[in-house]
């Protein structure tokens, strides 16, 4: 076993929306303008090491595949609902990795309420990036920093690490306050599990009276069997 200082470049960027719901729906039926965007973290220069930037809308966008290949990387919108959205943030990098692919949750704010802005920071280490590519990081703001490992091979391979934190407020940004996301995917599942739940106690109780009705009809039943055994009875010693 062999020790290799290991060399890991962390840079950090931001992804992020904003939206406002209209006064009044557009022709189209529009009831929201929005802006995605991708950045540097307190204006840092990502350029230096980014490609381009391909955002994905839905479908249902004329031309849904936005490529941009200088800043500011982002894409103004109208619409009338939320989605996700992927995000692929191409690199001038010549190995491994070439790509990274974020899906960003695009929620829209519902009527009367304040504008959104939401915000998500994403943490780029790159373990032993080549020069050239490192060089690039370190313009664009990118920390360094060295680690002593054991290695069992000679050199060690470029690998990149992320990690996220997000916030979302309406007015301004925080990293300590939050809003709720009316329209977003987390709303939306609760609310079709809570009509699941309703659902199935509709189903209980169908079915408890369909039950109790069955009760009824045969006891009614044993009755009218009964009285009918007695009469013939009283009539066979008459």
């Amino acid at each position: 076993m062999k020790e290799h200082n290991n060399c890991v470049v962390t840079v950090t960027i931001e992804l992020g929306h904003h939206a406002n719901f209209l006064k009044e729906p557009s022709l189209e039926g529009f009831t929201h303008d929005w802006t995605v965007f991708v950045r540097g973290k307190d204006g840092s220069k990502i350029e230096h090491f980014v490609e381009k930037v391909v955002f994905k809308l839905h479908k249902t966008f004329k031309c849904p595949t936005r490529t941009l290949d200088k800043p500011p990387y982002k894409v103004n919108e109208s619409g009338y609902a939320g989605f996700l959205l992927p995000i692929e943030i191409h690199l001038k990098n010549k190995q491994s990795p070439r790509k990274i692919i974020f899906s960003y949750d695009l929620f829209l704010n519902v009527k009367d309420q304040p504008p959104i802005n939401n915000f998500r920071y994403e943490k780029l280490k790159f373990s032993n990036p080549n020069p050239e590519f490192k060089a690039k990081l370190i313009k664009a703001g990118g920390k360094e920093k060295e680690s002593v490992k054991k290695e069992s091979l000679s050199t060690s391979q470029s690998k990149l690490e992320t990690s996220s934190s997000s916030s979302s407020s309406y007015q301004h940004k925080s990293k300590h306050k939050s809003s709720s996301q009316s329209t977003s995917s987390k709303d939306r599942s609760e609310k079709e599990s809570q009509l699941k739940k309703h659902k199935s106690e509709d189903r209980d109780r169908e079915r408890e009276k369909q039950s109790s009705s069955h009760k009824s009809s045969k006891e009614k039943k044993m009755k009218e069997s009964g009285s009918h055994s007695q009469h013939s009875q009283k009539s066979s010693k008459d």
